[in-house]
């Protein structure tokens, strides 16, 4: 599925953006919000903080992978995978 060009960059720009929050919230001062001793899911809450930014994160990549990095591929070499099968 290839994204429409004209909403490329300001997907682009959101995702920049968002991870750019997500690495200040979840290593940066944002941890200052969660730091005090307290559990929350079984884990201390930093530790759980970090994990909920570290997914962020990888939401993050995998949409950037999938709407923005990846090229489509050309009729040809569709046509040549399917006559490998």
């Amino acid at each position: 599925m290839d994204i429409n060009h004209r909403f490329r960059r300001p997907l682009g720009l959101f995702l920049g953006l968002l991870f750019a929050l997500a690495m200040i919230m979840g290593v940066g001062p944002g941890v200052l919000l969660v730091n005090y001793p307290d559990t929350l899911l079984g884990l201390p809450r930093i530790y759980t903080w970090g994990l909920l930014w570290y997914a962020v994160h990888v939401v993050i990549a995998a949409t950037a992978y999938r709407f923005l990095w990846r090229q489509p591929l050309d009729r040809d070499r569709r046509e040549r995978d399917r006559e490998r099968e």
